[in-house]
């Protein structure tokens, strides 16, 4: 384009934008008028700060608009802010980003028309070129829209989260809360059966959903902020936590039992939240609590850890004592046969038998009468010969407890809710 073209075209955006300036307030009330007609939103029009926003958003982009018209597109000029507010309204009043976008688009159109019909002698592509600027204005109104869209959507939903979070906070810690947020939870906390569930990992929200549909239940889920999700099944009729599974790759899940009411339902946070401090070992994605109730409460209780670790030195205490351990795992989980156990471990039945008696002789009483301590004390010495093998484990055993400690110390201070001490330091 010649410096001849350039001023003619000058010349013409300021006519065009003379002209318009002098019916700016006719053009607002006609481009309000038509993109309710053109791009209906009844949700939106239908709330009276987002349709008084509309008129203020309308007027601020028809002066931008013109703005660039007049003075090209080169012009720096940000989008005003009363555009950029009527985005955060869009998403509190629940419009979609698509319904802003295909406004902008058609006002856009018909300020197009507006101004070809000041100039009606200029051939078509000599008013398309005088007309680009107000394509750029309208990309620039576009992409800040959705730029602000987005971003007073993360915020909406991370309050909400927060709010969620917060809510139930309070609901096990037996704290008062509103009408209002226990409907906002949508999920039946009184009358109903509840299995509480700790989800870990990238899949947890996919996994939970899937449990839902797959036993045909209310679901309650909220991120608790640090890394995983506390969630609760519930239902008018008895869940059995047996037939709970893990359902997607790298998801573990640490499941309470089935609990009636309120105090049910805590109760099987509480045991839940219990059972997650055994996944940080890696070995199993699914811990049940009511398969594992004594050796959490060794991981939550210093003094019972401390006394079954007492209880298996004098075995650990030999040079033979690891193999005298290993024969009363195999022992305990064939359910006290000899033959099994040795099959296990690729021994003969007398093999095992022997250190079985040995065992009993350094105890000092029958295996068969102190079984259930004799069971958690050993798995206790393997997620402490774990955690020496493997250091990136014992690592997240700490972390887990520690969070699993700030967590119940918050919740029952003040309450009734169970202190969970240091006992995991101590093991680990």
């Amino acid at each position: 384009m010649n410096d001849r073209e350039a001023r003619a075209l000058e010349a013409t955006r300021t006519v065009i934008v003379r002209a318009l300036r002098a019916r700016e307030v006719e053009i607002q009330e006609r481009i309000v008028t038509h993109l309710r007609t053109t791009v209906p939103d009844s949700v939106g029009d239908g709330s009276p700060e987002y349709a008084l926003g509309l008129s203020a958003a309308v007027a601020a982009a028809l002066d931008y608009s013109l703005t660039v018209l007049e003075r090209g597109e080169a012009w720096p000029g940000a989008v005003p802010v009363a555009v950029i507010e009527q985005a955060g309204r869009a998403v509190r009043n629940g419009v979609g980003l698509e319904t802003v976008m295909r406004r902008v688009a058609a006002g856009e159109r018909l300020l197009k028309t507006f101004a070809a019909d000041e100039v009606d002698h200029l051939p078509a592509r000599t008013l398309d070129r005088v007309l680009s600027a107000l394509e750029v204005a309208a990309e620039r109104l576009m992409e800040a829209l959705a730029d602000a869209y987005n971003r007073e959507r993360g915020q909406v939903a991370s309050s909400s989260t927060a709010i969620r979070l917060a809510t139930v906070r309070r609901l096990l810690a037996d704290e008062p809360v509103e009408s209002r947020e226990l409907t906002e939870l949508d999920y039946e906390l009184h009358g109903a059966w509840h299995v509480g569930l700790i989800a870990v990992g990238t899949g947890a929200e996919s996994a939970l959903g899937c449990l839902k549909t797959a036993h045909g239940c209310s679901l309650l889920a909220v991120s608790s902020g640090s890394g995983d999700i506390w969630a609760w099944l519930g239902g008018g009729s008895e869940l059995d936590a047996a037939d709970i599974e893990v359902h997607g790759p790298g998801v573990s899940l640490a499941v309470g039992s089935a609990r009636r009411g309120i105090e049910g339902w805590r109760q099987t946070h509480r045991e839940a939240d219990g059972a997650s401090l055994l996944l940080s070992r890696g070995r199993e994605r699914l811990v049940r609590y009511g398969c594992r109730a004594l050796l959490v409460a060794a991981l939550q209780d210093e003094t019972l850890a401390g006394w079954l670790e007492a209880f298996l030195l004098p075995l650990r205490s030999r040079a033979d004592g690891e193999g005298i351990l290993e024969a009363l795992r195999a022992y305990i989980d064939a359910e006290c046969n000899y033959r099994a156990a040795g099959s296990a471990l690729d021994h003969d039945r007398h093999t095992v038998a022997s250190r079985v008696r040995k065992a009993e002789q350094l105890l000092g009483r029958p295996v068969r009468t102190c079984l259930p301590e004799l069971d958690v004390a050993l798995r206790l010495h393997e997620l402490k010969i774990g955690a020496h093998t493997r250091r990136s484990a014992d690592e997240d055993v700490t972390r887990i407890a520690q969070r699993s400690r700030r967590s119940w110390h918050d919740l029952s201070s003040g309450s009734s809710a169970s202190r969970v001490t240091n006992s995991s330091r101590s093991l680990f």
